[in-house]
């Protein structure tokens, strides 16, 4: 009986380690997983036809638990092996695992992040991993001047990330007014990075990347306005020239235009929709070499004027979050609302 009772004895200790771990999978959410997709797509975008940074700095950035660390990992290295290029899934594996370990080293007990060092260890574990890299394959300068580009660009964007996802760094906010801008770049920053991660999906006839541009655009600007509606088409035109570089000035300045009509009419879905397309007819007309079809300028206006608006409370949401506010005050304006709310009840009762 005592022999047989020791490897339960063991499995019941395996598994109360696990209970704490358990217990996290709890607080997992629809967005969770979506935010894991998310991440895989990302990992695809690649800039300068060299690097893919951005997966890596949205899993750096973004505030999870094991379980969801671990399946925007396995994300990660799924999108990379779908697109048929195992070496970097292999690269960006063990860049993950080098930024857990270093993380564990920095903070030790100390559960709170901070944007510079999270921004520093994501560098160091690139640097270490590259020029592990560079040590076991061939020893070239170019490739060491690759690598120094590499580090500091995922160290820019996963600040950008981090500033989007988290907040502000409250040592920062009032000494940097910039930071809220910050943070819309950073959003903007993300959805190029989208656009490069979809941008090998095609269709006869049809570009992915280049209609998801369209609908995305035309839903922002319909409440953000005629600036951002801008800035975002600048960003989008910057993400959709990958394919074409030689394209490069006109797809920015026909999504920057774009969207800064369809902001001026954010008032009219129709208006808007009309004026964005318009203004790419006149630059397909008038232009010499514009790299955009009929289908990608006709297929986001349909859409668009199909899909419903986006709730102007979730809209609200990320302006305050980008804003810096505490989460204190959102708490309690919830309570202010409900405490009023309540007593207009009892008020119609008792009249």
């Amino acid at each position: 009986m005592k022999s047989t009772s020791l490897p339960g004895r063991g499995m019941a200790l395996f598994l109360r380690k696990l209970i704490p771990s358990a217990e996290q999978f709890k607080t997992i959410a629809a967005t969770d997983f979506l935010s894991c997709l998310f991440a895989g797509v990302l990992s695809q975008g690649t800039i300068f036809s060299l690097m893919k940074p951005f997966g890596l700095a949205f899993y750096a950035a973004f505030p999870g638990n094991v379980f969801i660390n671990a399946m925007m990992l396995a994300a990660i290295i799924a999108g990379s092996l779908i697109s048929g290029d195992p070496m970097t899934a292999l690269k960006q594996a063990a860049m993950i695992f080098l930024f857990e370990w270093l993380k564990k080293l920095v903070y030790k007990n100390n559960k709170e992040t901070d944007l510079i060092k999270n921004a520093c260890i994501v560098s160091a574990a690139v640097a270490a991993t590259g020029l592990l890299v560079f040590a076991l394959g061939s020893r070239n300068v170019q490739n060491l001047l690759i690598l120094l580009m590499e580090v500091a660009v995922i160290s820019i964007v996963t600040s950008l990330f981090s500033i989007t996802l988290q907040g502000q760094d409250p040592s920062f906010r009032d000494k940097y007014i910039g930071q809220k801008n910050m943070g819309y770049f950073g959003l903007l920053v993300m959805g190029g990075a989208f656009l490069l991660g979809v941008s090998g999906i095609r269709f006869p006839g049809v570009s992915l990347d280049r209609i998801m541009a369209g609908v995305g655009l035309l839903m922002l600007t319909r409440h953000f306005g005629p600036g951002f509606g801008a800035c975002a088409g600048a960003v989008a035109g910057l993400s959709l020239s990958a394919a074409y570089p030689e394209s490069l000035p006109s797809l920015i300045g026909i999504y920057a235009i774009s969207g800064m009509t369809s902001g001026m009419l954010q008032k009219s879905k129709f208006a808007s929709a009309a004026s964005f397309l318009m203004v790419q007819i006149l630059f397909l007309v008038t232009a010499k070499e514009v790299y955009l079809a009929l289908p990608d300028m006709i297929l986001p206006v349909l859409l668009f004027l199909l899909i419903p608006d986006l709730r102007a409370g979730k809209l609200y949401a990320i302006r305050r979050f980008i804003a810096g506010e505490a989460a204190e005050t959102r708490k309690m304006d919830k309570v202010r609302r409900k405490v009023s709310e309540r007593l207009e009840n009892m008020s119609i009762a008792l009249c």
